[in-house]
């Protein structure tokens, strides 16, 4: 359930995550998409996933200690309800295929905005393979 409030607090989030550098544990696109469903639920669904990683492959053997083969996985453990990519709505989680490999973002609208190694990106609503209700 999202708070009173939300939009601005999601706005906020976002705002700040464009000034940041990319870092694993730290700034990667799963831990600002955790920060963003905060903000806007109050919900912290990184609990136990904060700090429990500092690279790329530490972050995939976070997800296997915990049952996850991947991200798909995770959010749908986290999040549950999947919607159409297309009918996502501003908030909710989207999931894209990156330079890098699978990314998940924020829906913005018709964007997602998602963080990675060379900071803030914006794509289309239309690149979302998977998508979840926030």
């Amino acid at each position: 359930m999202r708070r009173e409030g939300w939009p601005e607090a999601l706005a906020a989030t976002v705002e700040a995550a464009r000034a940041e550098s990319f870092a694993w544990g730290e700034h990667d696109c799963c831990l600002f998409v955790a920060n963003a469903v905060r903000a806007t639920t109050g919900r912290d669904i990184a609990e136990g996933l904060r700090g429990s990683y500092r690279s790329e492959r530490g972050a995939w053997r976070a997800l296997r200690r915990r049952g996850w083969a991947g991200l798909e996985e995770c959010f749908d453990a986290l999040l549950g309800e999947r919607v159409a990519p297309l009918t996502a709505r501003r908030g909710d989680v989207a999931l894209f295929e990156g330079g890098r490999g699978p990314t998940v973002g924020i829906v913005l609208g018709s964007a997602i905005a998602a963080t990675g190694p060379g900071g803030m990106e914006f794509v289309p609503l239309g690149r979302a393979r998977v998508a979840w209700r926030v």
